[in-house]
């Protein structure tokens, strides 16, 4: 009975609370001096199988994805880079209005989005935190893609471990924001 007990014991690693995690990157500056009239509509974020999910996804070797057992996002990566999105592009000053894709607005352009990859890699050491995005802008009046492009970042995590990786997946963010307000503002000029 106590060799029965015993090797239910919980390890180290399997104890303690579970912490959540939120991604919260500072915004990049604004750039338009003056908006245009345009309103634009932000949709949530689709995510490539595996990256849907609260859990926290770190990789050891290609081909693998894990799950991080006691840690998490506090929502779905899509769900909580929306409003993200919605307030860079917001604040970038480029159009008259930035809203949520579920609001119920006339607008003349929408921004689709796909995390395509959102990962800590442990293969190197220090463990790299890798999130590529890709973004299309649509033309609502005519149904059409304005333009689209592929947002890759790759930082590396200040300490090992999963907080780490938040860390650094926080500072790939702030990058890609930057490089997505850049996008849109071009897109929008050569339309």
């Amino acid at each position: 009975m106590i060799i029965i007990l015993s090797s239910c014991t919980l390890s180290p690693e399997q104890s303690g609370p579970v912490r959540t995690y939120i991604l919260a990157p500072q915004l990049p500056p604004q750039t338009a001096a003056s908006p245009t009239r345009l309103t634009l509509l932000v949709s949530t974020p689709q995510a490539a199988a595996g990256y849907g999910t609260p859990q926290i996804a770190y990789t050891r070797k290609p081909y693998e994805l894990d799950y991080f057992s006691r840690n998490q996002w506090v929502d779905t990566p899509g769900r909580m880079l929306k409003p993200i999105l919605v307030n860079a592009l917001e604040a970038s000053g480029l159009f008259q209005s930035v809203a949520p894709g579920d609001t119920r607005i006339l607008a003349e352009l929408r921004l689709d989005t796909e995390i395509l990859r959102l990962v800590q890699d442990f293969s190197d050491q220090p463990s790299q935190s890798h999130l590529i995005l890709r973004a299309r802008l649509i033309d609502l009046a005519r149904g059409e893609e304005i333009a689209s492009r592929i947002f890759k970042a790759q930082e590396p995590a200040p300490e090992e471990g999963p907080y780490g990786g938040v860390i650094a997946l926080n500072r790939a963010l702030e990058r890609i924001l930057g490089e997505l307000v850049a996008f849109c503002t071009q897109a929008y000029l050569k339309r």
